[in-house]
């Protein structure tokens, strides 16, 4: 009975104990003190730890904008601060810099002979790096002056230059009606553009050729001439071959068998095959578009052939799959390659290297 009475007073006092007025007790985020006042209860850790992830998004946040804001401000820059033009160099009509090219068609076949003329004087001047693009069926009327001692009073022309001269040319353009003269500068901005692999002028010119208000003026052997490098193009550099094939069978199918060829070595990842038509090739365009995706068929190369070799003839990798214009040493120096020349052949991978 004794202890039944203690056990009812214990009963009692806890529930006297309990806080009042719908306070929380110790186990939430409040606690009480014995004096009857209520403490915050916090993790101290975890609140570091969010503080610094704040602080560390805030200062990220803040490099986003001012890098943004610096991009913003130098495109204001760039597009308000307009060139000052003398009476034959002209300006971007994307930019609003010049409209005069956009409305004569006397001032557009003058600027299109000066860039033929500055080419041409290019060549004369960088025989050793002589860019081989005939534009001989650009030139009318004898419209284009080509002998030394005319180009000794011209500027020494650069490729860059020219490439800028023809996209200014071809925006003033985009407003008239396509003829043979639009036909004419867009072909050229291809062939110069296409041999030093400056996609950013070869595609949209040959885009613009092959939409269909413009294919009538081309003849068939332009038109697969364009094709041909619009399909390399995309299966080596943007790798996208489904959309390489479409564009075959759309322009090239049953016209042009080794394009086809080509496609199929890439795709199949079949470097034997794809290496030899690379050697063969004498499209200095071609080849140039192709070697776009060099690097990605030697590394499926090295991995094969670590997968299969330890060992492999020098003299026959050199003869079926070095890729032209390069010799061993320079081959494997270029491309980071982890082979060695011992002798008479080439060191894979060492004995006991599984990889």
């Amino acid at each position: 009975m004794n202890y039944r009475k203690e056990q009812q007073k214990g009963i009692e006092r806890k529930k006297s104990d309990k806080p009042r007025n719908g306070a929380r007790s110790s186990g939430s985020s409040n606690e009480s003190d014995r004096s009857g006042h209520f403490k915050s209860y916090r993790h101290p850790q975890h609140k570091s730890r969010t503080h610094q992830l704040s602080s560390k998004e805030d200062s990220s946040s803040t490099k986003d904008v001012n890098s943004d804001e610096e991009r913003l401000r130098q495109r204001r820059e760039r597009f308000s601060s307009k060139p000052s033009l003398g009476e034959n160099d002209y300006g971007l009509v994307s930019r609003g810099e010049d409209t005069r090219l956009q409305k004569s068609s006397k001032l557009r076949q003058e600027f299109f002979n000066e860039i033929l003329a500055s080419f041409l004087q290019y060549n004369r001047e960088n025989s050793s790096a002589q860019i081989n693009v005939d534009v001989s069926q650009f030139i009318e009327n004898g419209g284009v002056e080509t002998s030394s001692q005319d180009a000794g009073d011209r500027k020494t022309p650069s490729i860059a230059h020219n490439l800028m001269s023809l996209r200014k040319l071809r925006e003033a353009l985009l407003s008239t009606n396509a003829n043979r003269f639009t036909k004419n500068v867009y072909l050229c901005s291809v062939r110069i553009s296409s041999v030093i692999g400056h996609y950013q002028t070869y595609v949209p010119s040959i885009l613009y050729l092959l939409e269909d208000k413009h294919q009538h003026l081309l003849s068939d052997s332009e038109r697969q001439e364009i094709a041909t490098l619009l399909v390399l193009h995309e299966a080596h550099f943007t790798h996208d071959n489904v959309k390489a094939l479409k564009l075959y069978f759309e322009h090239l199918d049953g016209v042009d068998t080794k394009t086809l060829q080509i496609l199929d070595a890439w795709i199949a990842k079949d470097y034997y095959t794809w290496i030899r038509l690379y050697n063969t090739e004498t499209d200095a365009a071609k080849v140039v578009i192709m070697k776009l995706g060099l690097r990605s068929m030697v590394q499926h190369i090295n991995w094969c052939f670590k997968l299969s070799y330890y060992t492999f003839s020098l003299k026959d990798f050199v003869n079926s799959y070095l890729p032209s214009g390069f010799g061993i040493t320079d081959f494997i120096d270029s491309y980071k390659l982890d082979w060695k020349i011992a002798g008479e052949n080439l060191m894979i991978k060492e004995r006991g290297n599984v990889k």
